[in-house]
């Protein structure tokens, strides 16, 4: 909660969006011996902790799970969410900012073309378990893409010179200015929110640097952490 006062009092909003690990949305599909997990999580124990805080704080788990039941919303051979997924994410984040920001454009699905495609990628799964010839691509995929009145344009990447991740910067139609801290879940993401802000500033990485913060002068900074990961935000 420090990091927070510290950001408003510069006038900055703090959100922390976790991503659900793919097991925790499809857990049906998990073996039988598998099921026999605590009845609370992690992820619940910090959201009953934030609960008592103003920390703008998104869950997606309940958001996920109703829009798998008419999409698929994970990668079927990755530990990832796939453009669908993605899409649920972004929206619901947005939909959390504008709530304290007005100027922010309706956030509706109608703002992207939505293709479903019948042959998709293969991911890490497969080739953690060694499978690419027996099961060498997701069944299909999705093409997602804004319309033009809600899509970023793409400025510049920036490769860090220590870990070779990339910081990409998108220039948009919106009117605040947008600073992402994420992992590899964020990586999708940047398409789907760049058009709602005038500028955003997409960082791979695992803690949030105040220089940075001081030298974007952002007006909202959103962490973005993989579920099995939470235990780093005690590091942001």
């Amino acid at each position: 909660m420090q990091r927070q006062q510290e950001l408003k009092q510069q006038g900055v909003e703090l959100y922390v969006l976790v991503a659900p690990d793919s097991h925790t949305i499809y857990s049906e599909y998990l073996p039988d011996y598998l099921h026999q997990q605590p009845a609370v999580s992690r992820l619940d124990r910090l959201k009953q902790e934030v609960a008592k805080t103003d920390l703008h704080f998104t869950d997606l788990r309940d958001t996920l799970r109703i829009a798998k039941r008419s999409h698929v919303v994970y990668y079927q051979t990755d530990t990832h969410w796939n453009e669908y997924g993605t899409l649920v994410g972004c929206a619901t984040l947005l939909k959390a900012v504008k709530q304290n920001r007005l100027s922010l454009p309706p956030v509706r699905l109608s703002n992207y073309r939505i293709e479903k495609q019948q042959r998709g990628v293969s991911g890490d799964l497969i080739n953690m378990l060694m499978l690419q010839d027996r099961y060498p691509t997701d069944r299909f995929c999705y093409a997602i893409k804004p319309v033009p009145n809600y899509m970023g344009r793409q400025v510049s990447v920036v490769l860090d010179k220590e870990t070779a991740l990339p910081s990409t910067r998108f220039m948009g139609a919106g009117s605040d200015k947008l600073l992402l801290i994420g992992d590899s879940f964020s990586e999708g993401m940047m398409q789907y929110l760049a058009g709602y802000f005038h500028e955003s500033y997409f960082v791979r990485d695992s803690k949030l640097d105040r220089s940075l913060v001081k030298t974007e002068h952002p007006a909202i900074v959103v962490i973005e952490i993989v579920e099995r990961n939470i235990s780093q935000l005690a590091r942001f």
